[in-house]
């Protein structure tokens, strides 16, 4: 399949926030997912996993939420944990509403299809993002950490269908707190649908890093969540 790549800017405040946008070629009209990156900002690796998306018939938007706040070195947890700490959550939450108003605006982007995925940082992002913007029609979490009780009660005001996808051997994401936030959403009626990895830890599905990256969870994670997105976003396979 061919795919055309697109580097755009959308107005944030002001500034322009860098989008990499992936589809098949072609001028049909197309559900979207959303890809929203971990804490080190948008990288090839988020870009790739937007391509991916197209080549299931997706248009794939990956933005840089950070492109206005410096990423410093992580020598240690604490270095980690002040980056993190200084995060505006809600800021993030109104640059991904920012965003799919643009893709709902594109001729390209069917409406009523926009679906949103993240990891790590970006799964619980993209998590509060989806109890707040009610264009966001589907949400694949991949270890979604946060505070538990912003998690849960972002969790309550979600009425969309919820793919979850952890590890484990996770040691920032309590098993426990996975199993309440299915709970909830179980709950609340919404369509769920939540995998727990042996072996894995955080970011198992990132294949660009080595020590974290567990194939055989990846491997096992990725046409679930294709498949997750095509049944709730009504896609075709493409030909």
């Amino acid at each position: 399949m061919e795919l055309e790549q697109e580097r755009t800017n959308i107005n944030i405040d002001g500034s322009p926030m860098p989008v990499f946008i992936c589809r098949p070629r072609g001028d049909e009209r197309l559900p979207a997912i959303v890809v929203i990156h971990e804490i080190l900002g948008l990288t090839p690796h988020h870009e790739d996993v937007a391509c991916r998306f197209a080549r299931e018939g997706f248009v794939g938007a990956a933005p840089h939420l950070f492109f206005d706040i410096p990423i410093p070195d992580f020598t240690d947890r604490q270095s980690f944990m002040r980056f993190r700490q200084s995060i505006d959550d809600a800021k993030m939450v109104d640059r991904i509403r920012t965003l799919v108003k643009h893709l709902l605006d594109r001729p390209d982007v069917e409406s009523e299809s926009i679906g949103i995925v993240g990891y790590c940082f970006g799964g619980y992002t993209a998590l509060l993002a989806t109890s707040q913007i009610p264009e966001i029609k589907a949400l694949a979490d991949y270890y979604g950490g946060g505070n538990p009780e912003t998690v849960h009660e972002s969790a309550r005001k979600i009425r969309v269908p919820v793919l979850g996808m952890f590890g484990q051997e996770d040691q920032g994401i309590p098993v426990e707190v996975v199993h309440e936030t299915e709970r909830i959403l179980k709950e609340a009626g919404v369509p769920t649908e939540f995998h727990i990895y042996p072996g894995a830890g955080h970011a198992f599905f990132n294949d660009t890093s080595p020590e974290r990256h567990h194939p055989g969870a990846a491997a096992d994670a990725w046409p679930k969540t294709v498949d997750f997105f095509k049944r709730n976003l009504r896609v075709t396979s493409p030909v």
